[in-house]
């Protein structure tokens, strides 16, 4: 069942609002803190997943909406608390579909063992499920002793065309008779309704109230709001990425690699399992 679970209540007003109550009893609670030694792990360790990458720049009128909710979030914390550090990136936005590997750094070449699963099973229900759509919709904050505070957009897929993928595709990664290396199956977290695209990971606790009620406000504010939607879905949308940290960055703030991925477009030979 965990195959191909997904948490499909996160679309739920109710919990979504149950969600962020949660969030802001966490930030005035002064027994609160943030474990600096697992985010300082997390920051320099690298995951393997398939993700659907968001290809943003081809959005210039979404990344700007999304840009200027950001940075109304990340204002009215840093207004007061300056020294705030709220790192916003949208060249690895992406959502993630199946999470694989945990703390491993992996090649281009390791990362086509699980292509060869993968590419078909997706190419398959891309056909079967063409006229998907996903619109990106509101904003969610999450806050976590080992992930910090975590604040992105809210996806909402027309059809559960990810889910079916996320589902089938560990079906084949988990009874292959390759060794391939895979994280624990029972550990397993994804939700396929949102992408993460701000994190701020230096807050102390308890936060004021006039802060908490600033950054509700805004939350409020994007509520329903709707940021864009992508159309024709295609196997060049979807990734096996090795990337750093939670982020799964590719390439650092100097454009450096410090990750790899591969299109499932890209022709290698296909499992015959």
């Amino acid at each position: 069942m965990c195959r191909f679970y997904d948490h499909i209540k996160i679309l739920s007003d109710d919990f979504q609002q149950a969600r962020h109550l949660e969030a802001f009893r966490q930030m005035c609670n002064p027994q609160f803190s943030f474990n600096m030694d697992v985010l300082q792990r997390l920051e320099v360790a690298h995951f393997t997943s398939l993700v659907f990458k968001l290809e943003l720049t081809k959005f210039p009128k979404m990344v700007q909406g999304l840009q200027n909710a950001l940075q109304e979030l990340s204002h009215s914390i840093q207004q007061f608390y300056p020294d705030a550090a709220f790192q916003i990136n949208f060249s690895a936005a992406h959502i993630t579909v199946r999470s694989i590997a945990d703390y491993i750094r992996q090649t281009e070449k390791d990362l086509q063992e699980y292509v060869v699963f993968a590419r078909p099973v997706t190419r398959r229900w891309l056909m079967r499920m063409p006229e998907t759509r996903i619109y990106l919709m509101g904003l969610f904050a999450h806050i976590h002793a080992n992930k910090g505070l975590s604040v992105g957009v809210r996806v909402y897929p027309t059809l559960p065309l990810l889910q079916v993928i996320r589902g089938e595709i560990a079906d084949q990664l988990y009874n292959s008779e390759h060794n391939l290396c895979l994280r624990p199956e029972t550990q397993f977290h994804t939700m396929l309704t949102h992408s993460t695209l701000m994190r701020c990971r230096n807050l102390d606790f308890p936060i004021s109230n006039a802060a908490i009620e600033s950054f509700k406000n805004v939350l409020d504010r994007y509520n329903k709001h709707i940021f864009g939607e992508i159309a024709d879905l295609q196997l060049d949308d979807f990734f096996i990425r090795n990337g750093k940290s939670d982020k799964l960055l590719v390439t650092d703030e100097h454009n450096q690699p410090v990750g790899c991925e591969v299109c499932l477009n890209n022709e290698y030979p296909e499992s015959q399992e």
